[in-house]
């Protein structure tokens, strides 16, 4: 087989990476929050609305 699982892989090193970052917050949106920072990119995050 030709498709390996290495995108399934990258997002979860994403969220447990958000998830040590969160940690302490009990509140299910900054743990979202913190998805978006680490996995948005920066010109993604400060744009304008």
């Amino acid at each position: 087989s030709t498709y390996t699982n290495a995108r399934l892989e990258g997002f979860n090193s994403l969220f447990q990476a958000a998830r040590a970052r969160a940690r302490g917050y009990r509140n299910e949106q900054t743990f979202i929050t913190m998805i978006y920072l680490i996995a948005s990119p920066i010109s993604q995050i400060l744009k304008s609305t």
